[in-house]
């Protein structure tokens, strides 16, 4: 569903996620939060036009049947 080159971000995020909610007792590196942030900006253009055309396919899957 996503090209190579969004993976690595993709999977950097879903790992700030899961410790952003998981983690009770720590403290945000700023670092790593600005890099988190600049990839999200250079690369969100590209994922959100990845999730449309899934759902495309999706839609014309469906009006197959």
């Amino acid at each position: 569903m996503f090209p190579e080159e969004l993976r690595r971000v993709l999977n950097d995020l879903r790992g700030f996620r899961h410790l952003f909610r998981h983690g009770y007792d720590f403290e945000l590196n700023g670092r790593r939060l600005a890099m988190l942030v600049r990839d999200w900006n250079e690369s969100s253009g590209k994922v959100l036009s990845s999730l449309a055309g899934f759902a495309a396919q999706l839609r014309e899957n469906e009006l197959r049947g």
